[in-house]
């Protein structure tokens, strides 16, 4: 997961998205991934993709309020 903060913080949306999905096929309820894998996808503008995972974050972790914002973005 820190790979993928530090690619997404220079800008690698795409290889971002890599390493969170690289994460979750470790541990699919992982909520940093889950949450930041929304993120990266919004980044790359993946709109639909970032709402998508968002939601499914929060079946997963109805009381995360970071998801929450994230879904407001």
């Amino acid at each position: 997961v820190h790979l993928a903060a530090a690619k997404l913080a220079k800008g690698d949306a795409a290889g971002a998205r890599q390493a969170y999905e690289a994460a979750l096929k470790l541990d699919e309820n992982y909520l940093p991934a889950l949450r930041n894998l929304a993120a990266s996808q919004r980044e790359a503008g993946d709109l639909a993709g970032a709402k998508a995972t968002i939601e499914k974050t929060l079946q997963r972790h109805a009381k995360d309020s970071l998801a929450w914002l994230e879904l407001a973005k």
